[in-house]
């Protein structure tokens, strides 16, 4: 008798079974996962050290930064903040930043300043892959003021007028034609004069503001006296602040008039 698989206790193959990829239900409305992964920080090498952790060394700065572009990149992020111009950004909802640089602009500060314009900043070095840690922070005020080569990347609605440290760069961009929003000008007199319909006070209160205003700075013009004793130099002085004020004053009133005009 012949003995058989099943006699002698052999087991014959079982079918080979296709492998089933895992179902899974769609959730109606939900994007997918986002696919790019963030290693854990602990697991990632540190960057070499910066020159300092804060910082008013504007080379060492940006020949570090330029370094960590090459040595490491997409991985150092910059945050740029205006000290000069003043701005205010928060008022209108926006960022206090102005800008964020993914990539050192070049070697040296120049770079920067061809990109951002002149003025006084401060930057802060991010580790992205850190959580986005600080690394170095650069105070940059230098006093580069070169509107004309470098003018500063600005949006104008963000510029504080009222602040007396504004007025050198307002003043040179209203040479260049720059209309800045909210802010009066000699189109504003010349607009109400040019109104048919407007208040018979009105024209009479524009022409009055020029004058004063041409006025005051003629007079902040003049060279001094020299033979001025101190006494009469502070009556001079208390002189022209009062006609400033009073021109700040006749202008206000006068564009608030200005606004108030129904064009017809």
């Amino acid at each position: 008798m012949t003995e058989t698989d099943e006699n002698i206790g052999v087991n014959t193959p079982l079918e080979t079974k296709k492998p089933q990829r895992a179902s899974r239900k769609r959730v109606k409305g939900r994007d997918r996962p986002d696919s790019s992964f963030t290693p854990d920080p602990s697991l990632i090498a540190d960057l070499p050290s910066p020159p300092a952790r804060q910082t008013r060394d504007a080379e060492k700065f940006f020949s570090y930064w330029s370094r960590l572009d090459r040595a490491h990149p997409d991985r150092v992020v910059a945050y740029v903040y205006r000290l000069f111009p003043i701005i205010d950004r928060e008022i209108l909802n926006k960022t206090k930043n102005i800008a964020i640089m993914p990539a050192c602009p070049g070697p040296d500060k120049m770079a920067f300043y061809a990109e951002m314009g002149c003025g006084d900043y401060r930057i802060f070095l991010n580790d992205g892959m850190k959580r986005n840690k600080t690394i170095c922070t650069l105070l940059l005020v230098e006093g580069f003021r070169d509107f004309d080569n470098y003018p500063p990347e600005i949006e104008l609605e963000d510029i504080v007028l009222n602040d007396p440290g504004n007025a050198v760069y307002i003043q040179k961009m209203r040479m260049k034609g720059v209309n800045f929003p909210g802010l009066y000008t000699e189109e504003d007199d010349n607009f109400m004069v040019n109104q048919p319909n407007q208040p018979a006070g009105a024209a009479a209160l524009s022409t009055l503001a020029q004058t004063v205003e041409r006025l005051s700075l003629s007079q902040m013009n003049q060279p001094r006296a020299p033979s001025l004793d101190g006494e009469a130099s502070a009556r001079a002085l208390d002189s022209f602040s009062k006609s400033v004020d009073m021109s700040h004053k006749i202008l206000g009133a006068a564009y608030e008039k200005a606004a108030n005009i129904k064009v017809t």
